[in-house]
């Protein structure tokens, strides 16, 4: 998920993702962020995904680490 420039930190993003985790009937969501974008995992995070591992990034890809967070229906 991205949201234009324009329109982050207006709950954009979290609404989309409330929405869809709101709609689908699934018992867990994970989802894949690089360690450098920290805007969008306080995103995740708020909406109750935690980190359950990192795997290197390619050298040179400009960020360390893919992110695995995942987070359990309520």
């Amino acid at each position: 998920m991205a949201t234009a420039a324009a329109y982050r930190g207006r709950g954009v993003g979290q609404g989309l993702l409330s929405h869809v985790m709101a709609a689908e009937p699934y018992s867990e969501y994970v989802l894949e962020v690089i360690d450098t974008n920290a805007p969008a995992i306080r995103l995740y995070e708020k909406l109750g995904y935690r980190e359950f591992t990192r795997t290197p990034a390619v050298k040179g890809s400009g960020f360390n680490y893919y992110v695995y967070m995942k987070a359990a229906r309520e």
